[in-house]
């Protein structure tokens, strides 16, 4: 396994503990919330994060 991959790895668990999970969860539905409120859907999408998945 690549070091990188396992630096990673090593840290998914320590990622949720702290919170972090939690915090890109928030900004994922106020995200969702106020593409909502524009009312017509976005052109594009670009993903800027890389946690967990839990988001």
């Amino acid at each position: 396994m690549p070091q990188t991959q396992h630096s990673y790895e090593a840290y998914a668990a320590v990622y949720d503990a702290v919170g972090q999970g939690d915090f890109g969860a928030q900004m994922a539905a106020r995200t969702l919330a106020w593409v909502a409120d524009g009312q017509r859907a976005p052109l594009h999408i670009l993903d800027l994060a890389c946690g967990t998945g839990a988001a």
